[in-house]
């Protein structure tokens, strides 16, 4: 399985470095503050953090922070930083994760990232772009389906390649809803890079955009725990069952009743008998759960 990691980091490498090299000869003139670069690196990894592993988020924060950054960075920049700082913690946590795994995760996010911001720089240089109109909410929209279609293609090719898989089956398991709630993520992102290049608050834009981002941070954080817990519950129940089953199937021999005419019944027959059923197959269709109970 490593080598195939190591494959998939070689394709993605060179694909990622193109749409940078790309990016950065015809560059997007933009003012560079080192604390926006900080403020906005912090985003980048907050929103990795409390990414879920489901797509049942209709905003996927990671999304709406790249293209808020679209409006305020330089494209190049946005693609680097990207790649830098999304960080899982679940690198350091996960067993079996792996170092592999997490920088092709970070090569894939910053494709897709680099990728978004070559259709900005296009759509910079061929119209004035006015983020409070409605045609800067379209670029928004935009910029929103290019990230998923980029990440969804970076995705697809490291799924062909270590599971040996069809497109087919691979674009089968994804949420084809996914795309349409992108759109709704489009809006806000916009208002996002408003807010922060207009500030309201104590003339920085960034105490805005921490009251806007944080209830979208902690409600993904809320479903990311309780995401977990679900599928803690599912492998336990999934393991009383198979323990279960394994009792019932594998019951020693050395359990014995006698009857009355002093016939000996094996241990199967006296367990159906003593939880109240008619044969084993119906034992075996007991609840695991009212069971442990």
């Amino acid at each position: 399985m490593s080598n195939k990691k190591l494959v998939v980091t070689l394709l993605l490498t060179p694909v990622y470095l193109i749409l940078l090299v790309i990016l950065v000869v015809f560059p997007i003139e933009q003012p560079i503050n080192w604390i926006d670069i900080l403020f906005w690196s912090a985003l980048i990894f907050l929103s990795i953090t409390t990414q879920s592993e489901t797509a049942d988020m209709l905003i996927s924060p990671i999304d709406a922070v790249v293209v808020a950054m679209m409006f305020i960075f330089p494209p190049w920049l946005v693609a680097l930083l990207v790649l830098i700082f999304s960080i899982n913690p679940r690198a350091f946590t996960k067993h079996g994760y792996g170092w592999q795994t997490e920088v092709n995760n970070h090569l894939i996010y910053g494709i897709a990232a680099a990728g978004t911001g070559i259709v900005y720089s296009v759509i910079y240089d061929q119209t004035s772009i006015e983020l409070g109109s409605l045609g800067g909410i379209l670029v928004a929209v935009i910029l929103m389906m290019t990230f998923y279609l980029f990440n969804l293609a970076a995705i697809s090719l490291a799924f062909i390649i270590r599971q040996k898989k069809p497109l087919r089956q691979i674009l089968r398991r994804n949420d084809y809803g996914f795309p349409f709630m992108n759109l709704l993520a489009a809006p806000p992102s916009l208002l996002v890079a408003i807010i922060y290049q207009e500030p309201i608050l104590l003339d920085w834009g960034g105490w805005s955009v921490i009251l806007f981002v944080l209830p979208m941070f902690y409600a993904q954080h809320l479903t990311t725990s309780s995401s977990y817990q679900i599928r803690l519950a599912n492998q336990k129940l999934i393991t009383n069952e198979r323990s279960h089953q394994a009792m019932i199937q594998n019951l020693p021999v050395g359990i014995y009743r006698t009857t009355e005419d002093g016939w000996v019944i094996n241990g199967n027959q006296a367990l159906v008998e003593m939880v109240g059923c008619t044969s084993l197959e119906e034992l075996m269709k007991i609840n695991v759960a009212n069971f442990y109970l």
